[in-house]
């Protein structure tokens, strides 16, 4: 589980924290579904070999597997974030 930011009033404001999260979220899932575009073409990596693009798959699906690692992460910081603008608003009513 990632630290998640505390929201207080000598931070960044409520509004900015979550923003920027939701932000990188949408970024990540924009280079996610590029990604998947991309993935490795057997027709791209025969000439180096038998082996090459089964090799080539493999190492796609790794950095996939990172960047969702990251993406997940991210999505667990803008949680935190939003479940704390609700707590203070549920607070304040």
């Amino acid at each position: 589980m990632p630290m998640i930011p505390t929201i207080h009033t000598n931070g960044t404001p409520p509004d900015a924290l979550r923003k920027a999260a939701e932000d990188t979220v949408r970024a990540l899932n924009d280079a996610l579904d590029t990604m998947c575009e991309q993935g490795a073409n057997a027709r791209d990596y025969y000439p180096q070999g038998a082996d090459a693009a089964i090799r080539a798959s493999r190492e796609h699906e790794d950095r996939m597997k990172r960047l969702r690692a990251i993406r997940d992460e991210s999505q667990a910081i803008y949680d935190g974030i939003e479940e704390q603008m609700e707590a203070r608003d549920a607070q304040r009513r």
